[in-house]
């Protein structure tokens, strides 16, 4: 059976990347925690990870079959340039977005990357961005939790509110941001939960889905410049697996189960009550608290009981 693939890559400043070479692995088509290798060795030139892992998996060489490819590229709010905004409060904001969604987009449709075949299979998420530019006095006071947010939303709407449903996931942390990968990681395995769910509300038939996070060799202009002629042989770049793991909807249901059924209120209480300063509003909320906890469990009860559709 064909599979629905979502790639999606976390990236940096693509601006000084190198052509390499990458040699590519084999998508088996039932998920096993090892990768197959290739029968015969298949090597990509590109720029990226991500795009040279598009390339393979379009021409149908990393994988048998597929039915569609989704790929999503995230990167930070911190690659503006700040001589383009100005502005302030969401006008800012979406300045700021619109600037560094332009100018990824064209290294998107470059032949060095994705190039005019696969430029309209790319969604870009431009998420919210920590640090300090110093050079331009520009500072990114966001926090990890915004970004965990933000980028979680975006794609859940740019694939179940549109009626996607990936079988794999595949996750590039080649690239990006040093706290982007980790908070990437982190979202991707919430997100394959909810898609796993997706499966099993729609009745699909393979209730499954694979996630696979890949990282390819690091590349140091030094070190590969020692090695010959760069222009005659461009270094070869492995990818790896980080991760390979397969989840099913029914596992991750009695989870969350277990999960609901282990809220403890008193120490939900415990935990927010001294922030409110109006009593009255305090104890409205705790009210409120307690009967969703209740109300959960209560339909839990009735799903474990076969009692709900």
């Amino acid at each position: 059976m064909s599979k629905n693939i979502i790639l999606i890559a976390t990236w940096g400043d693509p601006k000084r990347w190198e052509s390499v070479r990458y040699k590519m692995f084999k998508i088996p088509s039932e998920l096993k925690y090892t990768l197959e290798s290739m029968t015969e060795e298949q090597y990509f030139e590109n720029k990226s990870t991500t795009s040279a892992l598009a390339r393979c998996i379009f021409e149908k060489k990393c994988i048998d079959d597929y039915s569609d490819l989704k790929i999503i590229v995230i990167v930070s709010e911190t690659l503006v340039n700040p001589d383009k905004i100005d502005g302030q409060g969401t006008d800012l904001l979406r300045m700021i977005r619109d600037s560094v969604s332009d100018n990824i987009k064209v290294y998107i449709k470059s032949d060095d990357y994705f190039g005019e075949k696969l430029y309209d299979k790319v969604d870009l998420i431009v998420a919210p961005g920590i640090g300090f530019i110093e050079a331009e006095g520009v500072e990114f006071r966001c926090n990890i939790d915004n970004y965990i947010t933000y980028v979680f939303k975006e794609l859940i709407e740019k694939t179940v509110f549109v009626n996607y449903i990936p079988d794999y996931i595949l996750l590039d942390i080649s690239h990006g941001i040093n706290y982007m990968p980790v908070a990437t990681l982190n979202i991707i395995k919430e997100f394959a939960d909810i898609i796993a769910l997706m499966k099993q509300v729609l009745n699909v038939e393979d209730k499954s889905v694979g996630v696979i996070v890949v990282n390819s060799d690091p590349y140091i202009p030094s070190r590969e410049a020692s090695r010959g002629d760069y222009a005659k042989d461009k270094p070869v770049l492995n990818i790896g697996t980080v991760l390979i793991d397969k989840l099913d909807a029914k596992n991750i249901i009695q989870r969350v189960y277990e999960e609901i059924y282990s809220y403890n209120y008193e120490k939900i209480r415990f935990k927010y009550s001294r922030k409110p300063k109006d009593v009255k509003f305090r104890e409205s909320l705790e009210s409120t608290l307690k009967e969703h906890i209740d109300s959960a469990k209560m339909i839990v009860r009735w799903l474990r009981q076969g009692l709900l559709l």
